[in-house]
């Protein structure tokens, strides 16, 4: 599958000619000869035209990149107990969700499914997923990670600009029924908004609510459940259309400017032309959920609710059954979508870092992570005038632990090639209660490979203004209107 920079088909007449007035910013779709309308060409790169051509900064060496993934998988291989889990403080309350996602990290860094760390894995997970399901303790973060999971497969190589996906063995066909089920429990966890930490909380009125974070796991396994041919049935696309509407509720209501999106003057790709001049987007973020002190706006939880509302788009436009009715409610607030994924990654470019999770004093490399996701499933290798890519790469090299020194702070382990937040991240011990060195890892690892599938259908960038004065709806502004959240760190507090 390339990755594509497409326009979405607009699903009711107003949404058409609305795409129609932005002709001279998307590209245009010629009409042959016979007639036909002729599909818009596939164009690799979002914001840049050919991203296989993208290069990366001359101090970010690809071999560099390869040596540090090596790296990473050894060190979190060597820490695999011989059940096939991993000492992590996560296990206790997740269960196989830790492990289902280091094993994700493992296998996207390049690990086959026949290695032994998988295979002892794999049969823990199974084998605790029982245990849990029987006991009604399964958790949205575990399966959404495990749906992941039953999908992976390794890349064929390490090129972060490879425009094709490894071609699929599709060895999950044997796991399918398991699959179903593991959607099935998903669809359960909704609240009728997003997802809640599991079902248990939902049905029996436990004190946990939905949140922005169980939101983006689950539909990260929704999507890779798509990919492996179990499509959302009509109840279930109700649900993702509430959670649209939902994140596009929650969204900050006005926010500032943002500049165009793609490599400025003396940028190493600055001379790689842009397939879009659309105007720059509004910065309005999300935060983890609604009041109570949880709603600050983070760079985690708004590039969580742009891959979102990206995944929603995708399964509720994508191939799969349709229903009318919802397609046309979903026709009527396209448009809204799109101004929200983009003024989203507008508000990440307003705040950019790689070095900290912008407003955030915690959940670091869960929000590098997350900027991947973003980016990859837009299609923005630029958010802003930041090369996401190169800039996380550049600090993830230059933090991978590479001494082998005994670590007082880790069990006396030598430490050779993982990552630890709370040695690069502040003061000692400044994330300890939210992560640990083994997901800080995994992170790593799924930044560094890219290892999100990109969307069959990646959003347009929004045109604010243009010919015939083409607005794309956005909230009213507050009365008084908010101000924009200071790109500077905070001390860890609640949510994410």
């Amino acid at each position: 599958m390339r990755r594509s920079f497409l326009s979405l088909v607009m699903i009711c007449a107003a949404a058409s000619l609305l795409l129609a007035a932005a002709a001279p910013v998307a590209r245009a779709q010629a009409k042959p000869a016979g007639g036909a309308m002729k599909k818009p060409e596939n164009k690799p790169g979002g914001d840049v035209e050919q991203k296989n051509k993208l290069k990366l900064p001359a101090d970010v060496d690809q071999k560099a990149i390869n040596e540090a993934i090596d790296n990473g998988q050894a060190w979190l291989k060597k820490q695999q107990e011989s059940g096939g889990t991993w000492d992590n403080f996560h296990i206790g309350p997740y269960g196989f969700g830790s492990p289902a996602l280091l094993t994700l990290a493992l296998v996207k860094s390049g690990m086959p499914r026949t290695d032994p760390a998988y295979q002892k894995a794999m049969k823990f997970i199974k084998e605790d997923y029982a245990d849990k399901k029987g006991r009604g303790l399964l958790k949205t973060y575990a399966v959404g990670v495990l749906l992941m999971l039953l999908e992976a497969e390794p890349p064929k190589d390490r090129d972060p600009f490879r425009t094709e996906e490894v071609a699929k063995g599709e060895p999950w066909k044997a796991d399918l029924a398991w699959v179903q089920e593991c959607v099935d429990f998903l669809m359960r966890a909704h609240t009728g908004k997003r997802w809640t930490y599991g079902e248990a909380q939902v049905v029996h009125g436990g004190d946990e609510v939905d949140d922005n974070s169980n939101t983006q796991y689950a539909l990260l396994g929704l999507a890779a459940a798509n990919r492996m041919g179990v499509k959302p049935k009509e109840a279930d696309r109700k649900k993702l259309l509430a959670t649209v509407k939902d994140l596009l509720e929650q969204q900050q209501k006005q926010g500032p400017p943002v500049g165009k999106f793609g490599p400025a003057a003396g940028d190493v790709n600055a001379d790689l032309r842009r397939t879009s001049d659309a105007p720059a987007p509004m910065a309005r973020g999300w935060g983890y959920k609604r009041g109570g002190g949880w709603d600050t706006v983070t760079g985690s939880m708004t590039t969580a609710c742009v891959a979102s509302l990206v995944i929603c788009n995708d399964l509720l436009t994508g191939p799969g059954p349709k229903f009318e009715p919802l397609d046309r409610e979903y026709g009527q607030i396209h448009q809204q979508v799109r101004a929200a994924i983009f003024d989203g990654l507008g508000w990440v470019a307003k705040n950019f870092t790689v070095e900290r999770n912008p407003n955030n004093g915690a959940w670091h490399y869960y929000y590098l992570y997350g900027l991947e996701r973003a980016g990859v499933l837009t299609g923005q290798e630029y958010i802003g005038n930041h090369f996401w890519y190169g800039d996380g790469a550049r600090y993830l090299l230059k933090c991978q632990i590479k001494t082998h020194d005994p670590d007082p702070n880790n069990n006396g382990k030598d430490m050779f090639g993982a990552w630890d937040s709370t040695r690069q991240n502040g003061k000692p011990g400044q994330n300890a209660e939210h992560i640990d060195p083994l997901e800080d890892t995994a992170f790593a690892l799924l930044f560094l490979t890219r290892a999100t599938v990109p969307p069959k259908v990646i959003p347009a960038p929004v045109i604010t203004e243009g010919p015939g004065g083409a607005l794309p709806p956005r909230p009213a502004p507050p009365v008084p209107a908010n101000p924009p959240t200071p790109p500077q760190p905070a001390a860890p507090g609640k949510g994410k």
